[in-house]
């Protein structure tokens, strides 16, 4: 069963892609993250980059679905993927946690996001963080085979 359904992926501009610095944690996230009500997936996309890098977006590519199963916790989440080009800025609307959490927007190109997500996903400790790296690399491999990154 899944246990919670995101969205998340590629947001481009200028040849770069958007990162999210997690301060706190020292390492960083693709923008996305839960659905709200019945959001459908490019909904929660949409939503989720403009909350958390403040660009509005307009989505591009279906980058597929990526599933977490963790067996030491029993939970499973479900990431609808997607990339999308910058449009206009709007200014962001970081939650408490995010805040909390130090999130700050980073542009860097495709294979560097990709080396550190490969690098921190075989480094970090934590074992739920782990999976986030983990997903993070898939997401940005088939944005690279899809768009030559």
């Amino acid at each position: 069963a899944i246990d919670r359904t995101a969205a998340r992926g590629i947001l481009v501009k200028d040849g770069k892609i958007a990162l999210m610095r997690v301060g706190k944690l020292d390492c960083h996230k693709l923008p996305g993250g839960g659905a709200e009500g019945q959001e459908t997936p490019e909904e929660t996309f949409v939503r989720e980059l403009m909350e958390e890098t403040g660009y509005r977006a307009r989505i591009t590519h279906d980058l597929g679905v990526v599933d977490e199963h963790k067996a030491k916790t029993g939970f499973c989440q479900r990431s609808f993927c997607f990339a999308g080009e910058a449009e206009a800025y709007a200014g962001s609307a970081l939650t408490q946690n995010e805040r909390d959490l130090g999130y700050g927007l980073e542009w860097m190109a495709a294979s560097e996001a990709l080396a550190l997500f490969e690098d921190d996903a075989q480094t970090f400790e934590e074992y739920t963080i782990r999976f986030m790296f983990a997903r993070e690399a898939a997401i940005v491999r088939e944005w690279i085979r899809v768009c030559g990154g």
